[in-house]
């Protein structure tokens, strides 16, 4: 594979990082997340269980599991959100995740006050700046070279496994 490097067959995760240069550095260490159970195999378990909710809604979708001619299927629902969407409307997306998660449960007026608050929070956390060590940097790597962080970005967004 494009990790493998003469002698890097002992070579640890770190290793390989800083061998390797950015893009596929950045590659390995998305697998590496996504894989991962305790940095976000919850990614891979989510896609999983979004796929096997979907079976299932299409298969009770045909049957009428009640006897009062209402497909079992109607009682399974699922909703899927980008977070491109709550980076966009953070206020939107979760008014419609609180009106999908608790229905009625709650008043409108409830679901505004947690809406704005989440927006503010949100807003306060995005004009604060990232506190992430990455965050508006350059990458160099090992040999010096600098690596535009956008053209990275791209590069995730664009890749057949990882991208959109």
């Amino acid at each position: 594979n494009s990790f493998n490097r003469a002698g890097s067959e002992k070579w640890n995760y770190y290793n390989h990082l800083r061998h390797l240069d950015p893009t596929q550095g950045l590659e390995l260490a998305t697998i590496q997340m996504c894989s991962s159970g305790i940095n976000g195999g919850d990614l891979l378990r989510m896609a999983n269980n979004i796929i096997k909710l979907k079976e299932i809604e299409q298969q009770l979708a045909q049957e009428d599991c009640t006897g009062t001619g209402v497909p079992c299927g109607e009682r399974i629902h699922t909703l899927t959100l980008s977070l491109d969407w709550f980076i966009q409307d953070p206020y939107g997306m979760t008014i419609r995740f609180l009106d999908f998660a608790l229905g009625n449960a709650i008043t409108k007026g409830e679901k505004i006050r947690i809406a704005q608050r989440y927006r503010q929070s949100y807003y306060r956390k995005v004009s604060g700046g990232d506190s992430h060590i990455t965050k508006g940097k350059n990458v160099e790597t090992p040999k010096g070279h600098v690596v535009d962080p956008v053209l990275l970005e791209n590069m995730l967004r664009g890749h057949e496994l990882l991208g959109r």
